[in-house]
């Protein structure tokens, strides 16, 4: 994957494992990983703490630091994630602007996905909001 939207990413090539970094003031502060899904089908049955620690490893070797130097590690699992044609708007909204709807059907099911349609939607609350 390579990221070209993400401030401070553009250019930087993370194909291995599969990442989205928040980068905060040029100080890496979190890091989540999505696993490609045939890895997924590979650890299907794992545990979430197996999961995880596995994860951190690839992490760990792919940044060339100890496993140890990550505060927190927490896994899940989206056994029905597989959106195969999202609907490419970020949310769907009711008519009166009450109801928002996010998820993998809107854009993907990807972790990039999860953050473009929680702010989108959070933006279109906050406009609804102020003009009331």
């Amino acid at each position: 994957m390579r990221s070209m939207m993400k401030p401070g990413l553009a250019g930087a090539d993370f194909s291995s494992p599969h990442l989205a970094i928040a980068i905060v003031r040029g100080t890496l502060s979190t890091l989540a990983a999505q696993a490609r899904t045939d890895r997924s089908e590979r650890h299907l049955e794992d545990t979430l703490g197996e999961i995880a620690d596995g994860i951190r490893a690839m992490l760990a070797d792919a940044f060339g630091v100890a496993t140890t130097s990550a505060r927190d590690a927490a896994a899940d699992r989206g056994r029905s994630a597989r959106t195969t044609a999202p609907l490419g708007a970020p949310f769907l909204r009711g008519e009166d602007g009450t109801l928002y709807v996010g998820g993998d059907l809107c854009l993907g099911a990807c972790l990039e996905a999860a953050y473009f349609y929680g702010a989108a939607i959070a933006s279109a609350i906050i406009k609804h909001e102020v003009s009331l």
